[in-house]
């Protein structure tokens, strides 16, 4: 499955419904319109308060979920592995201009103030660096999460058995994700967790990326290694991030980065620690 949305905050302990767009078709005549989630081809009654699962997303497939009442969208594009999704950005944050830079100084609720922040899309065709998975992450992610396999078989279409994927998922979050976000536990003076990442080359070879840590106050972030040496284009590298984090106060947040650099590109996976 490509695309998924990873919110910053564990939904409170509950869990959204899965429904795929055939099933939340109006009626038979609108099977093969809802496979695509196409604009009048679904059901809001029965995708009210679900995510929907849709076959080749087009431009403003979410907007027409969640004009609905659905929650949000997955999109499957597996037919064509190298056709990127056309998702809706407003032309605010792409090239507005108008305020003061952000920074922790400026913002600080950091990553949770930025939002979009400022885009550069020539830096986005070429960034160096990237964050790639395989259907078969997405998976183990759901699991992780807690969708049993029988949700999680109707989207993929075989039969699948989460408790023998479990054991596997090696990693605090269990997600090959840009971002690393830990919740303290409130009842530990000291939080420690492990996330494992995989990067991919998606520039010249050979080239070094060496790492640049950004701890704030109370915050140990520990990086394995912390050179990545890469010989060709599309070679991975592997590599965890330790951190370890102090108690604070109820509803506080702090964050800080590790960067990647090669003298030419930089690559900038933000850290983030709450207290729920």
């Amino acid at each position: 499955m490509q695309g998924i949305g990873v919110s910053i905050f564990n939904p409170k302990q509950k869990q959204y419904p899965l429904i795929n767009g055939v099933d939340a078709a109006q009626d038979s005549s609108t099977k093969e319109e809802a496979r695509f989630c196409y604009q009048s081809s679904l059901d809001p009654k029965k995708v009210k308060g679900k995510l929907v699962f849709c076959r080749l997303g087009t431009y403003g497939t979410e907007a027409i979920v969640k004009g609905i009442g659905g929650i949000g969208t997955i999109l499957d594009n597996d037919q064509y592995p190298d056709l990127a999704q056309i998702f809706m950005a407003p032309s605010t944050i792409v090239n507005s201009t108008i305020a003061k830079p952000m920074s922790k100084r400026v913002n600080k609720e950091a990553e949770f103030a930025y939002g979009a922040g400022q885009v550069h899309p020539t830096r986005s065709l070429n960034p160096g660096l990237i964050y790639d998975m395989d259907d078969f992450s997405y998976i183990q992610f759901l699991c992780h999460e807690g969708y049993n396999g029988s949700k999680l078989s109707v989207f993929v279409g075989s039969s699948i058995n989460c408790s023998s994927l479990l054991p596997s998922i090696d990693g605090h979050d269990a997600i090959n994700y840009p971002t690393i976000q830990l919740a303290l536990k409130s009842n530990k003076a000291t939080t420690l967790a492990v996330f494992r990442r995989r990067v991919t080359n998606v520039g010249p070879g050979p080239t070094v990326y060496n790492a640049t840590i950004r701890a704030p106050n109370g915050v140990e972030i520990v990086v394995n290694p912390t050179s990545l040496n890469f010989t060709r284009t599309l070679q991975r590298r592997s590599f965890k991030v330790v951190v370890k984090a102090k108690s604070m106060a109820s509803m506080t947040m702090v964050s800080g980065s590790v960067l990647w650099r090669n003298g030419r590109y930089v690559v900038r996976t933000p850290v983030v620690i709450y207290s729920p």
